[in-house]
């Protein structure tokens, strides 16, 4: 932009890398810098600690070297720097094993990764109350058919403060498969369109960085949403194979109590007939007597 308004413009160089610098920017968010860790190769030959070491320590570079150039205009990064674990549970137990399974893949993922717990339902409630976690804990209550959207904002207000989020649920596969999976439902929005030509400018009110917030928490507030309506999917499948298992298993249980039953007035009817032999042969030896 510097060389085009020496030339075009007429300016000065000073002048002209001046105005360049003040209106050239760049806008810095969770979301550009989870694409950089996406697109990270990391060394096969280290752990994956050492090259998550190695990554922060690059990103800090690279962030410092834009710092130093003032190409950094604005930046919307999360406040705490951390990561939190989302678990999705269930109020009641009757969904087979499926809840068990995403907090078996949940706890091994909070141990390894030294991350804050959220847990949301009174099953994960019962379930956390008995292992030993590290970290932070928050509860929440959710309902298990028809969320309500303030409890739902009450989630979104805590773990939109984390620069990473992920969700541990359920997911359907096929109507007789549910597996447990993790989404991460972190990362900023990207604003790279160009202006146009012409376009006009715009008194903005409240501040850019006030619009960004409220824009990138609406979006942590849809994928959560989207992520809790997959995972009452994933449920309302498991508990139709369950309640599948448990009436196959009512009817197992009825056929042997028939079977019982049928066996026990067998035994009945028999004891009957041999009290009536019994009484038949008594009546003969008291005939022979008179």
């Amino acid at each position: 932009m510097a060389h085009e308004l020496i030339v075009r413009k007429g300016m000065d160089e000073s002048q002209a890398k001046e105005l360049a610098e003040r209106h050239i920017k760049a806008h810095l968010d969770t979301g550009h810098i989870n694409i950089w860790r996406k697109y990270w190769v990391a060394d096969s030959n280290k752990s994956p600690e050492k090259n998550n070491e190695e990554f922060d320590q690059w990103l800090l570079e690279k962030v410092e070297s834009m710092a130093k150039k003032k190409m950094i205009g604005s930046g919307f990064l999360r406040k705490n720097g951390k990561r939190v674990d989302v678990l999705l549970s269930a109020n009641e137990h009757l969904y087979g094993t499926l809840i068990l399974d995403i907090w078996g893949h949940y706890l091994n993922e909070i141990n390894s990764q030294k991350s804050d717990a959220v847990v949301v339902g009174s099953f994960g409630k019962y379930l956390a109350n008995n292992e030993k976690i590290s970290g932070e804990l928050i509860y929440f209550d959710l309902d298990d058919d028809q969320p309500e959207a303030e409890q739902i904002k009450k989630i979104v207000d805590v773990i939109s403060n984390y620069e990473k989020v992920m969700v541990h649920h359920g997911q359907m596969i096929s109507v007789i498969t549910q597996e447990p999976v993790q989404s991460e439902i972190s990362g900023g929005i990207s604003y790279g369109q160009k202006i146009q030509k012409g376009a006009k400018r715009y008194l903005f009110e409240p501040s850019p960085e006030k619009i960004l917030e409220f824009f990138e928490t609406e979006v942590i507030g849809a994928l959560f949403n989207q992520t809790v309506l997959e995972h009452e999917l994933a449920r309302f499948a498991a508990r139709m194979i369950a309640m599948d298992q448990a009436t196959e298993n009512a009817n197992e249980e009825i056929k042997k109590i028939n079977r019982q039953l049928s066996n026990l007035r067998k035994r009945v009817l028999n004891s009957k007939q041999l009290q009536v032999y019994a009484g038949f042969d008594l009546w003969k030896k008291e005939e022979k007597w008179f």
